[in-house]
């Protein structure tokens, strides 16, 4: 994300080799005005609120469809970032 800037991430809760929501928080310092889309297939209300603590802009519980996705997507995206006038 550093040399390729995006407007907006999406980050599953439980990665690989990652934890989603330290994954999150690290973007938040480094890049405070990215949209973040946390995706989970086990929701709790502990993850989802740690989440939106940190940062989150959207929390969508697993699977979802596609036409769900690019609809949160484009809402975010028309949203103003932190920071900007």
């Amino acid at each position: 994300m550093r040399s390729n800037p995006v407007d907006l991430a999406i980050l599953d809760i439980k990665l690989k080799h990652h934890d989603g929501v330290e994954v999150l928080h690290d973007t938040q310092r480094t890049r405070p005005e990215l949209k973040v889309i946390m995706l989970t297939g086990y929701p709790t209300r502990l993850t989802a609120t740690e989440s939106s603590r940190i940062g989150a802009d959207a929390h969508c519980i697993k699977p979802i469809g596609r036409h769900g996705l690019e609809s949160i997507v484009s809402y975010l995206l028309l949203q103003p970032s932190v920071g900007s006038a």
